[in-house]
């Protein structure tokens, strides 16, 4: 018996509590910014990556977007189509524990950017 539906999220984003096995390299499909309303009324941008194959996309924290503009650079037309390790983590703040993404941007591979194109002097 599937269950897995009783515990869909009605959230237009992945929680990482609901894949709290992953560790996957994805590829991204495609980056954005929406307002969201937290609890207390306030709003705030937030940027959020969505992979190619999956459902809903994550929102980037503020660690995960800085690690990627420093690997991919700033502007995220180019993100779409480079690779990320998402995994996820167990943290504690404010006395609470909670499960949260982590992204960690796959450099290019060396043969797509022609680095290995030497001559083999033997």
């Amino acid at each position: 018996m599937d269950i897995s539906s009783m515990f869909d999220s009605e959230s237009p984003y992945a929680k990482a509590m609901d894949t709290p096995e992953i560790n996957n390299i994805m590829k991204i499909e495609g980056v954005g910014i929406d307002t969201l309303t937290a609890a207390d009324g306030s709003t705030e941008d937030k940027v959020w990556l969505k992979f190619i194959g999956t459902k809903k996309p994550i929102i980037l924290s503020k660690t995960n977007g800085r690690s990627l503009c420093t690997t991919f650079g700033a502007d995220t037309d180019k993100w779409t189509g480079r690779e990320v390790l998402l995994t996820t983590k167990v943290y504690n703040f404010d006395g609470k524990t909670s499960r949260g993404f982590i992204t960690m941007p796959m450099a290019q591979k060396a043969v797509e950017t022609g680095a290995l194109n030497d001559a083999i002097p033997f």
